[in-house]
């Protein structure tokens, strides 16, 4: 379990990430390379899958920028909702 500092950390991490994308990919490279062999499988099932979605769609500019976008803002709100819940 997290002490309140660690949790008040942890939040005040998250809302910069919230605000930077290279922010929040450095920290989650760095989370990954810390992983477990277990968590990092994990990890690049989910990017697999999540490729070969849309492997034969058009890809655009645009769309993968979007596409990164709502991904970055689904991932912190995510993290935020958990320390939230703490």
């Amino acid at each position: 379990m997290l002490s309140e500092a660690e949790v008040k950390k942890a939040k005040r991490e998250a809302y910069k990430e919230l605000r930077s994308l290279p922010h929040y990919v450095k920290n989650g490279v760095k989370l990954y390379s810390n992983g477990s062999a277990e968590e990092k499988s994990a990890d690049e099932e989910l990017v697999r899958a999540a490729l070969t979605s849309i492997q034969n769609m058009p890809i655009t500019q645009s769309s993968i920028a979007i596409l990164i976008s709502a991904l970055h803002k689904v991932g912190v709100e995510a993290k935020l909702d958990l320390l939230i819940d703490l």
